[in-house]
């Protein structure tokens, strides 16, 4: 399948998604939604990406909906035990989810037993952010480029790991993929979500990870985590 076909027409679609719920919403608001607290649920630990997002959104949405937004962390799987926990929930508008690309995408995919159906147990609403996912290491690591990990891995096999924020996430995924196009070898460390990944990058319990660039984006710019190459 061409990618760049199969993104602009999930894109459309999801536009058409947030002009439908539009529709709905007006209907809803003269009926006085919302009248009490919004869950937003993560399916990621604190820390990550999609948590740092998610938190924005939460603020906004609830100035302008005048109520209050709470972030739900339900970490797990690779983000399938959060999302199944919204395809549970009362189809009310009052527990929404803060879906990624893992979620509705690769999980359903990948995984044998399925939770939910990423197409019929969700409505979508809209596409809020695309992030690349950048390349790190723990400055401790004597590394300062993509060629120089490439050797450094060719030189001692399997030595060294990488973390993730799951099995199955695209953080996993493009960890993979690099082994395969670099033809090196390191084992994949995965945890439940970016947060604790990246705990563990700065403590140096493990020295590379493949993460989105908005949670590691801080400790770039101070010098705690250096950035070899990003997925742009």
């Amino acid at each position: 399948m061409n990618y760049r076909f199969s993104k602009r027409r999930m894109v459309l679609k999801l536009a058409a998604a947030a002009v439908s719920f539009g529709m709905l919403g007006m209907t809803a608001s003269a009926q006085g939604f919302p009248d009490r607290t919004i869950t937003l649920v993560v399916p990621f630990a604190a820390g990550g990406s999609t948590d740092v997002v998610a938190r924005v959104i939460a603020q906004k949405m609830g100035d302008e909906l005048g109520q209050q937004i709470v972030v739900e962390n339900v970490a797990g799987a690779g983000g399938n035990l959060g999302a199944d926990r919204v395809a549970r929930a009362e189809p009310d508008g009052y527990t929404i989810l803060m879906g990624t690309v893992a979620t509705h995408a690769l999980n359903p995919l990948i995984l044998k037993t399925k939770l939910y159906d990423p197409e019929k147990d969700f409505a979508p609403v809209s596409l809020l952010v695309v992030v690349p996912n950048v390349l790190v290491v723990n400055p401790k690591l004597n590394v300062n480029s993509v060629e120089e990990l490439i050797a450094l891995l060719k030189a001692e096999p399997d030595k060294h790991a990488y973390a993730s924020s799951g099995n199955g996430t695209p953080l996993h995924l493009s960890g993979e993929l690099f082994k395969s196009m670099a033809g090196v070898s390191m084992q994949h460390v995965p945890y439940k979500g970016s947060g604790p990944a990246l705990n563990d990058l700065l403590g140096n319990q493990i020295s590379i990870m493949f993460d989105n660039l908005p949670s590691s984006s801080g400790h770039m710019k101070s010098g705690t985590l250096r950035a070899l190459g990003v997925t742009t």
